[in-house]
Order: structure tokens, then C-alpha cells, then sequence
């Protein structure tokens, strides 16, 4: 994620050298091109904002590079415990390397990560909280505005309404007079023109109405209250930008004299003077918020100069100017295009990179023999790591085949007094039930399925902490060419995952696959609720989602099962039963070490069939059964009468 912010800072510096050439452009050509123009050029900077794709010559690469390198901060993490690797000699592993494996550890000082380390690991969510923040203050900020507007809307003049009806014949714009200093056109999804309350044709004032309706439709034809909102959502996106402020200010004000330019074309002189006088009479000394989404059609006198001048000065344009104004579009477009965080002629995709990887490695690798399994690592990296080929089975989860660390950080560790420092990634093997049991955790960080085979599941484990080590002090140094080499080292871990796919023929696995199926049998579903706190207050307000399955028989006869439930927030958990659920529900004993799911449920079937036990037909006494045997919550939870609830079958 901090690469998409990283690429996001890419986006905002392009955009804002392009929004610096316009400014610079107004002065020296502003005056011979369009005001139309001036106005929607401005679209082409907040393109440049958003959308992360440039010229196969980017100008903005050299920070793109940096950006990748600086998030690899947020990939470096450590293993779970299982995973550890203990230093110094009696530990039972075999290791394995081109080099000598290092000297036990010596006491010493830890190494630190600074709070810039920190921050710039959570870069994503402040940028976040930034832009909901500001997106949220424009939100509020119209709201209060529109609701404070609409308050005072009253209906126009019968004759002023005729005139409104007249110029406009779309059925989606309304027309109010309101408490308002200046007309304005209000509202994306309802669109109104308001107008200072005054009976205008009663009055004498007709072509002064006329003008200011011929205005705001204006306004209502080219949309532009939509480029206005799409302002904003570009100001949240680059809140952390000063320059947007000036940004969003420029394009309100040629919005103003492009929409005059539009209305007085085919004006005579003296409509045109009319026009401007109507200008002058409704200015006013207050000026709305650019951050209020609503054109205006005149707000401060001191504004009104400018847009007088153009109103006298306007030519119809020549052969010349288009000519210019092209050229200009021509010039502007190539900056924009050249400017900006990614390629338009797509890379190499990492996917591609990392099977590039994968197959060189297959070429050109230092070749280990772990547990009966071909480990291959780029030779060129061979002397920079620690291959652990017989890692010590420490009672966990699955049988660990190979154990991977970085040497230089594995002996700074070693000096610090940290026992395993400098972990890299680990390959363990699952049988059917121990694969069963990894998808039952609630949490396995840095653990992921990658393959299988006819017997096993193979699993990566990767780091959830700090685990670079520098070899001198204990301040990570970022630009340090051993931190540098160490992310490089972490890149590393796909290409040699998918060797090892490839060099043991090994099939490609996920346990996505599985964790994204709607159900894990396929069978009659239905669905109980489970209220945790109706024994303890009567509560039914949080409850849990329990979805039921026939695992084995299906229909009339056949038992049912817990195959997955939804906690109070809506969080997915799968459920595979093991040895000790079976024992603990049937008060059988199952006699195997390669239990799985499937037996167990098989054996059920056999116990209800047999009449032996014919709970499991009853999808509540399930519900009960799996509440106090799960493991999830206590097994002495006093579960009563109400505490579950079949919603769906």
C-alpha cells in the first residue's frame, strides 16, 4: 500500500509542475486564447493528479524507483514463532552454505527502528485519514450551506417563472428565489437556480432576469457543478498539496469568465453593456468558499475587473488563435503525458518479473537439499544468506522443510543478543488435517499456501517484524547499502517459490481458492444465528452468523456441521473439526494421527446411522456442540434457550 502512495507523491509533484507551466502559460498567452480554453485546459492537470499513467519517457522516474525501494520498509517483516531460528551452536539444524556458519551471539544492544521508520511504514493509512478528513470537511461544509440556502427558498413571480420556462426546457432544473447575495445554480443530482427574492419582470428588470438565467444555463448545460465536485475529489486525494488551494481557486474564476464568454457572444453592444452593468449591480463584498461546490454568478466587486475588461475587450477568435490554442494543447498534453509515476507502455508486471526470476533461477542456482527437496537461490545471492536445510521440529503447526536468513543481519543479530535475527522466509510442509487446521485459525500473519502436491500442502512463511540487523549501531539507515541489499533479499522470496514449484513438480495452490468459495460442501446450507450474551443479559443486539452444511449424507439421514461462521463484525472464520472436536463431541476415541475433517464427519455419520448418536441431525444441538467445543470461546459458556436462532434454511 505505501507504494500506491509513494506513486501517489509522484502524481502530485507531475500535476503541480504542470499546474506551475499553466500559471505561467496565463501570463505570457493568456490574453489571445479563449477563456473557454483557459478553463477546461485545466482538466488535463487533474488527469495528471490522478491517473497513474505517463509517456514511455517518464520524467518522474527516478522517484518512482526510490518510492518502490522505501516501500519495501512496509514487506520487511518477521516470521510467527514457529518460525524462529536459534543462534549459536546446539540447536539442532543443519545448516548449509557457501560460507562458514556464524559464531554464537554476544551480548549487546538491539537494534532500533526510528519513528520516521514507523510513520513511513503507515503512510497509506495517514494519507487516508487525510483525504476522508478533507472530503469530509467539503461534504459538511456544502451541507451546511445548501441546507442553510434551501431554508429560505420561496416561489418566484408568476412572470418570472414564465421567463425560467422560456430559456429552459429541461424538466431536471428548478427555479427558487432565495436569501442568497448573488444568484447561483446549487445542487449535482437536483439542480437549482436561485435568485435574490425580487419580482424582476414586475419591476422593470426583465432583461436583467434574462441575463442571469442565460447565465446559470450556461452553467447547466457544460456541467459544470460536476467538474467543481470533481475538483474537490482531487483537493481530498492531494490534501497534503498547498498548491490545489490556487488550483481549485484559478479554475472557479475561469469558470466565471469562460461561462461570460459563452453567454455574450452573439450579444450586441448594448446587450453586452447591459450584461456587465447586471454584473456590477449584483456584486457583492462577501465571497463563497471555493470549497462550496455552486457557481455564483458575482460575488466580490474587486473580482469584477477582469471580467468586465473581457466582456469589452471579447473579439470573436481568429484563424491565429486556434492555431495557438492548439499548439498550446499539443504542448500541455505532452507534459502531462510526460510527467507522472508509471509507464504508459506497461513493464514487465511483477508477475512476469518474478517467472523471469523463477526461470533464471532454474538456470543459474546454488541447488539445496532440504528434507528430500530442491532449494534452489541465485548464485550471485548464495553468500549472502543462511540456508537452514534440517531446522529442529519445534511442536508446531506442520513439518518446516527449510529455514531462510540473511547472513549479514543473522550475525548482527547474533552481536545483539538476538537469537534469530535476520529471518528471510520459511517452506513448511501440511498433511490433509494440518492444512485443515491452518485454514481454521483465526490469524496466520506471513503465512500463505503456495502449492500441493498428491500428499502435501506447501506454505511460505514470511516476516511480520523488523528483522534487518545493521552490523554497526542499531539506527536502521534506509539508504545504507546493506538495508538496500537486505530488500533485495526479500524480493527474492517469489522468484524462489516458484522455483521450488517447478524443480520438485509441484502444482501451484492457494488457500485463497478455497477461503473465496461460497461454501466448503456442496449440500443444503442453512444459517443460525448465535447470540453470545442472551445467557448473560438477555442482549440479542451482537450476534454471530453460524453456516451449517451436510458433509456426508445428504438430505433425510444425514448429519449436519459448522463449516464456517461470521463474528460480530461480519468477519469470515472456516471450520475443519480435528481429533480433539471429534473426541470432545461423540466421547469416542478415533485412534488416528492423520485425522481429517472427512473422517471425522464420516464417523459421525456412522455413530448416527447406527442410532448410536443421533444428535448430529439436529442442526441446533450442532450449533451448541460446536459453541462449547470450538475453541473459540470458553468451553463452560452456559448456553440457554434463545441463545440460537435458525434465520435461514
Amino acid at each position: 500500500m505505501n507504494r500506491a502512495v509513494m506513486t501517489l507523491l509522484s502524481l502530485s509533484v507531475a500535476g503541480s509542475l504542470l499546474a506551475l507551466l499553466l500559471f505561467a502559460g496565463k501570463q505570457l498567452f493568456g490574453k489571445r486564447l479563449s477563456r473557454t480554453f483557459c478553463y477546461y485546459v485545466w482538466l488535463l492537470v487533474l488527469a495528471r493528479l490522478v491517473v497513474p499513467v505517463s509517456a514511455p519517457v517518464n520524467a518522474m522516474q527516478l522517484l518512482s524507483e526510490k518510492a518502490q525501494a522505501n516501500s519495501g520498509l512496509a514487506l520487511t517483516q518477521n516470521a510467527p514463532d514457529h518460525f524462529a531460528v536459534s543462534a549459536g551452536n546446539g540447536t539442532g539444524e543443519t545448516f548449509t552454505s557457501p560460507q562458514a556458519a556464524p559464531s554464537g551471539p554476544e551480548p549487546g544492544a538491539t537494534a532500533a527502528v526510528s519513528p520516521w521508520a514507523f510513520v513511513k511504514a503507515n503512510l497509506f493509512w495517514f494519507w487516508l485519514a487525510g483525504a476522508l478528513f478533507c472530503f469530509g470537511w467539503f461534504v459538511s461544509a456544502y451541507l451546511v450551506f445548501a441546507h442553510r440556502t434551501m431554508r429560505s427558498f420561496t416561489a418566484p413571480d408568476p412572470a418570472d417563472a414564465a421567463l425560467f420556462h422560456e430559456l429552459c426546457k429541461s424538466r431536471w432544473l428548478a427555479f427558487f428565489c432565495g436569501d442568497v447575495g448573488t444568484p447561483m445554480l446549487l445542487g449535482l443530482f437536483r439542480p437549482k437556480i436561485i435568485v435574490p427574492c425580487c419580482a424582476y419582470v414586475q419591476s422593470g428588470r426583465g432583461g436583467e432576469l434574462r441575463d442571469i438565467l442565460r447565465h446559470e444555463l450556461t452553467h447547466f448545460r457544460r456541467h459544470d457543478l460536476l467538474y467543481k465536485w470533481a475538483v474537490i475529489v482531487v483537493s481530498s486525494v492531494h490534501w497534503f498539496n498547498p498548491l490545489l488551494f490556487w488550483i481549485r481557486k484559478e479554475i472557479s474564476r475561469a469558470c466565471e469568465l469562460s461561462c461570460d464568454e459563452t453567454v455574450i457572444r452573439d450579444m450586441s453592444t448594448i446587450e453586452k453593456q447591459r450584461y456587465g452593468e447586471m454584473l456590477l449591480a449584483l456584486s457583492g463584498d462577501r465571497r463563497l468558499s471555493t470549497g462550496i461546490p455552486a457557481t455564483t454568478l458575482c460575488e466580490e466587486k474587486k473580482q469584477l475587473r477582469e471580467r468586465l475588461l473581457s466582456i469589452m475587450r471579447y473579439r470573436k477568435r481568429t484563424a491565429g488563435t486556434v492555431v495557438l490554442s492548439v499548439l498550446a494543447l499539443a504542448v500541455l498534453t505532452g507534459c502531462a503525458s510526460v510527467l507522472g509515476g508509471t509507464s504508459a507502455k506497461p513493464s514487465a508486471s511483477p508477475a512476469s518479473e518474478t517467472a523471469s526470476m523463477a526461470a533464471a533461477l532454474l538456470q543459474n542456482a546454488a541447488v539445496y537439499d532440504a528434507n528430500g527437496y530442491k532449494l534452489g537461490i541465485p548464485k550471485e545471492y548464495a553468500d549472502q544468506v543462511l540456508v537452514f536445510t534440517d531446522p529442529p521440529d519445534d511442536g508446531a503447526l506442520g513439518k518446516t522443510l527449510v529455514r531462510v536468513s540473511g547472513k549479514q543481519s543473522y550475525e548482527a543479530s547474533g552481536k545483539n543478543g538476538v537469537a534469530h535475527g535476520g529471518f528471510l522466509f520459511a517452506f513448511e510442509r501440511f498433511t490433509q488435517g494440518e492444512y485443515e487446521q491452518f485454514l481454521s485459525q483465526p490469524d496466520w500473519s506471513g503465512m500463505s499456501i503456495f502449492a500441493k502436491d498428491d500428499q502435501y500442502y506447501y506454505c511460505c512463511g514470511t516476516a511480520t517484524d523488523m528483522q534487518f540487523f545493521p552490523s554497526t549501531g542499531t539506527q536502521l539507515d534506509e539508504n545504507s547499502a546493506e538495508y538496500k541489499q537486505w530488500l533485495k533479499l526479500m524480493d527474492l522470496i517469489k522468484p524462489i517459490e516458484q522455483d521450488f514449484i517447478a524443480r520438485n513438480k509441484l502444482t501451484v495452490f492457494s488457500d485463497n481458492d478455497v477461503r473465496s468459495q461460497p461454501y466448503t460442501y456442496d449440500s443444503k446450507h442453512l444459517e443460525i444465528k448465535y447470540y453470545p450474551y442472551y445467557s448473560i443479559n438477555g442482549s440479542k443486539d451482537e450476534y454471530m452468523r453460524f453456516v451449517l452444511s451436510q458433509p456426508a449424507t445428504q438430505g433425510d439421514g444425514g448429519i449436519w456441521c459448522v463449516e464456517r461462521f461470521y463474528d460480530e463484525k461480519g468477519l469470515q472464520y472456516l471450520w475443519y473439526p480435528d481429533l480433539r472436536y471429534y473426541e470432545a463431541v461423540t466421547g469416542e476415541k478415533a485412534g488416528s494421527e492423520t485425522f481429517t475433517a472427512a473422517d471425522c464427519y464420516a464417523a459421525m455419520q456412522t455413530l448416527s446411522d447406527s442410532g448410536k448418536d443421533k444428535s448430529f441431525l439436529d442442526p441446533l444441538s450442532v450449533a451448541k456442540k460446536f459453541t462449547l467445543n470450538c475453541g473459540y470461546w470458553q468451553s463452560d459458556a452456559k448456553l440457554v434457550d434463545g441463545s440460537f436462532e435458525i434465520v435461514q434454511s
